[in-house]
């Protein structure tokens, strides 16, 4: 770190990307270690919700994009609450999805058999499992199931901004107005 009256600065060496995200890994362990469980990594947390994320912008994508966003604010509680471990992280985020479907969906275009049928393939998990935790996850959930918009709106933006899209594209003036008012 350099100091001078008008600026400070500081120099970062360069790291190989895999090096770099060795040292992540391991400093985000050491940082949460005493809350977060060590067998769930963030590199397994960011692949699921990428997976997540394709029911809405891969092919055949069939959710809205705030639906994706609402099933992250409830897979990261239950991370928060140490329900996800690195073996049932997709089945945790399945479910989440669900949940977000029911609570956020129109369910005329597909119904929620159908669903929760593509949500389960495209996550890689037995339909019959999601719905066996579906009930327990949103017990524990609780108050978390209908979060505020300031939850909920970061992770909209970051989907957004990792498919280069603004909110006004996504949604068209006249919704971005109508949810947006303040610009």
């Amino acid at each position: 770190v350099r100091s001078l009256p008008s600026f400070m600065s500081s120099t970062i060496p360069w790291l190989r990307p895999q090096i770099f995200a060795l040292n992540c890994r391991r400093s985000s362990g050491e940082k949460h270690e005493e809350w977060l469980r060590v067998d769930i990594t963030l590199s397994r947390i960011r692949k699921v919700k990428r997976e997540a994320v394709q029911l809405a912008i891969g092919p055949g994508a069939f959710l809205e994009l705030v639906t994706v966003a609402l099933s992250y604010v409830y897979f990261e509680g239950l991370v928060l609450r140490n329900l996800v471990t690195r073996s049932n992280a997709s089945l945790a985020m399945a479910v989440s999805l669900v949940i977000a479907v029911k609570m956020n969906e129109p369910l005329n275009s597909l119904s929620l058999r159908d669903s929760i049928e593509r949500i389960a393939t495209v996550m890689g998990v037995s339909r019959r499992k999601v719905l066996d935790l579906e009930i327990p996850l949103m017990s524990a959930l609780e108050s978390t199931l209908k979060p505020q918009r300031d939850e909920v709106l970061p992770h909209f933006r970051a989907i957004l901004k990792a498919e280069a899209k603004t909110p006004q594209e996504y949604l068209g003036e006249g919704l971005y107005n109508l949810y947006f008012p303040d610009g």
